[in-house]
């Protein structure tokens, strides 16, 4: 019987993808739980402290807001008008069939 390397080691394809399918894991042993040193407590502003300065209104950004809340008003009043003006055309447009029919 003739016997190569192939034959020799039948899973050498399986041992030639372990290392780039295996999962890489690494042990720690003697690792330590306990909690990280805190250093310098109040080094960084509160969060509401930053918030609220970076909430701080401009000029620009009140006359942005004042501009679109008088457009806004203007296009619902211009929709009502437009709306009052049609159910009046139409309260005469059914008058005018109901003479019409009499």
């Amino acid at each position: 019987m003739n016997t190569t390397t192939m034959n020799a080691t039948p899973d050498l394809l399986q041992r030639m993808t372990h290392p780039l399918v295996a999962p890489k894991v690494r042990v720690v042993r003697g690792a330590s739980w306990t909690a990280a040193p805190v250093t310098r407590r109040n080094a960084e502003p509160a969060l509401w402290r930053v918030t609220l300065a970076a909430a701080r209104e401009t000029v620009a950004e009140r006359l942005l807001f004042w501009s679109v809340a008088v457009l806004c008003f203007g296009s619902i009043t211009w929709l009502a008008l437009m709306t009052w003006q049609f159910l009046l055309a139409w309260q005469s447009l059914v008058d005018w069939v109901r003479a019409a029919m009499v």
